[in-house]
Order: structure tokens, then sequence, then C-alpha cells
């Protein structure tokens, strides 16, 4: 019986410590989120429902939500992860993040994030945030590709997002491997893996910004995989030009030169072969560059792009092709011409200057409500149209644009853009002078 005893007891030892490490860990992880709550406070409210410890190393914290306080749209998170290599892995992860300190291995990962796409989220991001390659939007009249706002013109209303980042410090701390993976539905699917060479490690989270302004480029390794947005950007460009996908591609490439060439710097030939044949097939892009010596990453600049990609014999592949060399030249500098004298200017006049012929086609003063590459249809097909982005001509000379949600027999029902947000509101037919679509939609 004593033997029974001594083993019953080491079971119960086993299982309460068990228990007291699985709620130990859910502790800790609470913490972290009630200190990023706190730090949220004033932008905002943090909510969660649950969170779990699981025994392969992982937290698992369920719907989370952030309700900014100038916004009626909030961001929702269905499952975030924080991974480790095993149970004793985590809980040195998260001391290390409960003292402040930068783990020496970790993975976030994220799955079913939607963030609606508002003008709260464009002041948030501002307007430096490629979301695709470079100059996308490049002689594409009404749209910066920089700007997440612009986003609603092609229709996308709502980011669904999933994806992982790792972080793993080698050599003694004095390199950092960042393994980035970002996938929103119908948009793109983005990959990035850098090495950093870090001069002078802190080793802290509060640190980790001035580290990495401080670090040099050891490896560069870039990905974009096509999943909606270059076939939206190509179509609705095309339509608001009056030109087919070809021509418009042939423009675009002329202000793509002319936006790179306003950067400082010259696409080879080689790369704009490169990028046509993507545009031409939206599919794969993959950049690799590994500069020798390692390249200083401030100032971080386009500039600072094309000497990594120079130093690094940067390559490009797009879709299955093979690697080709990416290069960026230096714009030569225009000389600025001689300010004539005083007397010169005041006895002289000065010939005409020639206007340049526009790229694109002025606007009529005289032009029709109806854009190009819209047209009206009959109120009675609205049905027809429900999920796409519309314009309503009102009869009092107004234009209401937004997505069209749901139609009945007296109403047509829009989520619109307002100061408060994404709105849902109905507009009496009675009021509607026409209703327009793009023409796409109406084939």
């Amino acid at each position: 019986m004593t033997i029974w005893r001594g083993l019953l007891l080491g079971l119960v030892l086993v299982v309460g410590g068990s228990v007291a490490s699985y709620f130990h860990l859910v502790g800790k992880a609470e913490q972290q989120l009630e200190r990023i709550a706190s730090r949220l406070v004033q932008t905002g409210r943090l909510s969660w429902d649950t969170v779990i410890a699981h025994p392969r190393g992982e937290i698992r914290v369920s719907r989370l939500r952030f309700q900014p306080r100038d916004s009626r749209d909030p961001f929702d998170i269905d499952e975030l992860t924080l991974q480790a290599d095993n149970l004793f892995a985590l809980l040195a992860t998260l001391n290390a993040l409960d003292q402040g300190q930068l783990p020496l291995a970790t993975r976030l990962s994220w799955q079913g994030v939607r963030i609606p796409v508002n003008r709260h989220l464009d002041t948030w991001l501002g307007s430096n945030m490629e979301l695709a390659l470079p100059h996308a939007g490049a002689a594409c009249p009404g749209l910066d590709s920089r700007r997440i706002l612009d986003l609603n013109l092609l229709d996308y209303w709502e980011l669904e997002a999933s994806g992982h980042a790792a972080a793993q410090r080698v050599v003694q701390g004095e390199q950092l491997d960042l393994n980035l993976s970002l996938v929103l539905r119908g948009l793109g699917d983005w990959g990035a893996r850098i090495r950093f060479e870090l001069n002078q490690p802190s080793g802290t989270l509060a640190g980790l910004t001035t580290d990495l302004a401080a670090a040099n480029w050891i490896r560069l390794e870039l990905s974009f995989a096509e999943l909606g947005y270059y076939t939206r950007l190509l179509r609705w460009c095309s339509e608001q030009v009056g030109l087919d996908s070809d021509a418009w591609i042939d423009l675009h490439l002329g202000q793509w030169r002319l936006a790179w060439n306003e950067d400082g710097l010259l696409p080879s030939q080689i790369a704009e072969s490169a990028y046509r044949a993507f545009l031409e097939q939206p599919g794969l892009v993959q950049i690799e560059a590994w500069p020798e010596p390692p390249l200083a990453v401030q100032p971080l600049e386009r500039q600072r792009l094309a000497e990594l990609l120079e130093r690094g014999n940067g390559t490009i592949r797009i879709n299955d092709s093979g690697a080709v060399p990416l290069r960026f030249d230096p714009a030569p500098q225009r000389a600025r011409p001689t300010p004539p004298p005083a007397s010169a200017v005041a006895t002289e006049q000065a010939p005409p200057m020639k206007t340049p012929a526009p790229l694109m086609p002025e606007p009529d003063d005289e032009a029709p409500r109806i854009p190009r590459g819209w047209t009206a249809v009959s109120l009675s097909e609205a049905e027809a149209h429900i999920g796409q982005s519309v314009r309503l001509l009102m009869l009092d000379d107004s234009v209401v644009r937004g997505q069209l949600l749901d139609v009945d027999e007296e109403q047509l029902h829009l989520s619109i853009r307002s100061r408060f947000g994404l709105l849902v509101r109905p507009y009496p037919r009675d009021r509607i002078g026409q209703l327009v679509v793009p023409e796409s939609a109406s084939r």
C-alpha cells in the first residue's frame, strides 16, 4: 500500500504542477494583453474572449477586438497565437516579454483578421505604404497606390488577413532574422526574409527600433503573389482613361519610369522588361539581395534600395522564369539654368512657354456626370449589382458613392463612408435620378 500511496501522491503532484503551470502561463499572457490594452486606451478599447495554453508551447487568444474611439468600425482577429518550441521555451518567452526583453526566438501568427478600409485606417497608416509594387498607380487618374482609402475604388471595403511574424536572435544576439508573411484575401500575398547585423544590440523591446535603425542589411528576400489586386487595378485604370489593357500598360510604363526618375533612380531595361512581363500576366514576383559588405539600413530610401540591389547582386524572378539581374541606376542630375541678370529680366520679354501635351485627357468643363468607364442602368436592374461599387446621381444634383448592399421596392441601401466610419443608409427610389455602375459590371 505504501508504494501505491507514493505513486498516487506523485501523480497528484504532477497533475497539480501541470495545472499550476497552465494557469501561470495563461496569467502571464493575460498580463501582457492588459498592458497592451492600457497603452491603447487613448485611441480605443482592446478586448478578447479566451486565453488558452497549449502543451505544444502555444498561447492562443481568441476573438480579439479593437474598437477605435473615433470610429464605429472595429478591427477583429479570430485567433492570435504566440508560439515557441515547447512549454519551457514559451515560459522563457513570456518572462522575457514581462521584463521588456527581446526573446531569443518567437513566432506570432494571426487568423481571421478583418480590418475596415476607411479614413481612420488611412490616417493611421499615412500615405507612404505601398500595397503592391512601387508606383503601381502611375498613370491611373484619381488613384494613389500609396493610400489605403483608394482601395475603395477597386471595391475593397474590408481587408481579410492571415499571416505570421517570426524573429530569432542568432550569433550571440548580434544578428536578427525576421520572417514575415501576410496574406490579404483577394488582394495579395507578401513574404519577407530579412537578416540584420545589429551593431549595438540592446536586447530590449524598447530599443528594438533604434537597434534596427543602426543595423546593416545582410540578406533580403521579398516576394509578392497576385491574388486579385493587379487584376482589378488594370481593369479600373484602363477604363478610366478609355484604353484597352495593352495600351494602358504602355501608358503606365511611361509614367512609371518618370515616377522612378523623380525618386532619383532609373530602372534598367531588364527591370522594366521584367515588370512588363508581370503586368501582362500578374503572378509571382521574387527579389533577392545579399549585399557585400553589409549595407546600413538608414537612411531607408528608394536610392538605398537601388544601392542594396547593386551591391547585393539583386535578382528578380517573374512567375516561373529564371532569375535576372535587377538594377536601378542613379538618375542624372538636371542642370539648373543660371538665372538671367535682373536688368535682362526687366528689358527682355520671355518667349511664351509651350504647354506640353497632357498624358491624360483634360477634363471637359461640360463633361457629363457619368465618369468614363461607368454607365447608367435602370433602377429595376439594381438587384443584379448588389455587392458592387455604385454611384447614385440624385435628383437634387448630389452624387452618392458607396457599395450597394440591399434593394427593396422603395429604397436602395448603400454602405457609404462618413466621418463616423462606414454607415448603411437607405436612399428612396423616387429621389434617385440615375444608378451608375462600372461598365464591366453591366456586361
